[in-house]
């Protein structure tokens, strides 16, 4: 997107530290949107800076970003996430999912608190 076709929206991405969530992160800042790019990181354990990192990138290309690194499969956290769009860019016009972890890739090995733990930040994040 070479215009700005997204100049005064914004943007949620979540899962937008890295791979496809931090591709779309940079099309929307190039197209004109503010973005709050929501990611927890990229260590399995959650740890990392992707959505700062993100957010600088999203910056360079002339957006206004903001990194969210709470885990937002929590309602709390999803909301204060919300706040945080509503009180910087004055709503919000784009919601974009990308989120997603994976533990063992095949069902049967992993334990039912992995499946709850997959389940809940793939389906609610």
């Amino acid at each position: 997107m070479s215009d700005m076709l997204l100049e005064g929206r914004s943007a949620i991405v979540t899962g937008g530290g890295r791979g496809i969530g931090e591709a779309i992160c940079k099309e929307l800042a190039s197209a004109g949107a503010s973005v709050i790019v929501a990611d927890t990181g990229g260590a399995i354990d959650g740890s990392g800076e992707d959505a700062a990192l993100a957010a600088t990138v999203a910056k360079k290309c002339g957006a206004r970003a903001l990194p969210y690194s709470k885990n937002i499969a929590s309602p709390k956290a999803a909301s204060e996430m919300v706040k945080l769009a509503m009180d910087h860019f004055a709503g919000i016009d784009i919601v974009i999912n990308c989120a997603a972890i994976l533990r063992d890739g095949l069902v049967f090995k992993g334990s039912p608190e992995d499946w709850d733990t997959v389940v809940k930040n793939n389906l609610s994040s």
